[in-house]
């Protein structure tokens, strides 16, 4: 079920979803749009092009962990761990800008940590991104030979390095990034939604895919109080599928991934604001009351 249909990346979106095998290969794919009356002729022509997900898509314009707060008051039924927000295409953006001015493919490099408050105060943390590097490991009989030997000069392996070590030698990236979306903004009359919908199948993918693996993303969850975070607040950060004892599947932070380089009052200050926002919404109270927030002076 898709909320808010009406969005321009959803005629990317669904065929997408259709796609996913990890979907249609687990129940089948029945897709459910809904929006607004005015926006029914979007609709119809999605559904012109693809003619058909056991859950919600809820797609937003405004900020995204500020609503699964709200959600998560909302909708009772189920679990606060099973509605998250999903952040990493702030990450894939940076990235499409750092493999092109570096001169790298972006199979390179795995998608870079996001931090913050979704549709507030975000931070995209490229320093701690994950670099795939070839390198030869020197052959002794090889070295000991004659200018001539055709011998091979080493045996080729990978490893994985934090890009540090290019990332400080760059322009700034957000700048390359607010140019780019200008761009594509001018150019075609709306924004670039490709990292979006990427961002969304992978994270079905993962989800409904039999095995569950060691991938770790970025994800709007809520906190049980790791990285300094409150408990109980939307916040995106680094995660990882965990599978329980009943065998549910949950998403819960990586402790081991190392926090985000900047200073630490600038992160407190990206909480600060989260939290600040968080005590804003209204309150439920019982027999369907609200109860508004409180102002402190």
């Amino acid at each position: 079920m898709i909320i808010g249909a009406g969005r321009s990346m959803c005629p990317d979106l669904v065929p997408q979803l259709i796609m996913t095998k990890e979907l249609w290969l687990s129940h089948g794919v029945v897709i459910n749009l809904y929006d607004e009356p005015g926006r029914f002729f979007k609709l119809r022509k999605i559904l012109k092009d693809v003619n058909g997900l056991g859950g919600v898509l809820f797609c937003s314009m405004g900020p995204i962990c500020f609503h699964v707060e709200i959600m998560h008051r909302l909708v009772t039924k189920l679990p606060k761990t099973s509605i998250v927000a999903v952040s990493s295409h702030y990450g894939l953006e940076m990235t499409c800008v750092f493999a092109q001015s570096s001169g790298f493919t972006l199979k390179n490099f795995g998608c870079p940590p996001v931090w913050g408050y979704l549709g507030i105060n975000q931070f995209v943390d490229i320093h701690h991104m994950i670099q795939k590097c070839d390198y030869y490991l020197p052959n002794r009989r090889a070295l000991e030979s004659s200018e001539t030997t055709t011998l091979p000069i080493g045996v080729q392996r990978s490893e994985l390095r934090w890009f540090f070590y290019i990332s400080h030698n760059k322009t700034d990236p957000y700048r390359q990034l607010s140019i780019q979306k200008s761009l594509v903004q001018y150019q075609v009359g709306r924004s670039e939604d490709f990292q979006k919908c990427r961002a969304i199948c992978d994270l079905l993918k993962l989800w409904y895919r039999k095995e569950v693996g060691d991938e770790i993303i970025s994800l709007g969850i809520f906190s049980d109080g790791s990285f300094g975070i409150p408990e109980g607040l939307v916040f995106s950060q680094p995660v990882y599928l965990k599978v329980l004892e009943d065998h549910t599947r949950i998403w819960v932070p990586f402790t081991d991934f190392p926090m985000p380089n900047m200073p630490i009052s600038f992160f407190q200050n990206l909480l600060d604001i989260a939290i600040f926002v968080k005590e804003k919404i209204p309150v439920l109270e019982e027999g369907g009351g609200v109860r508004g927030p409180e102002f402190k002076k």
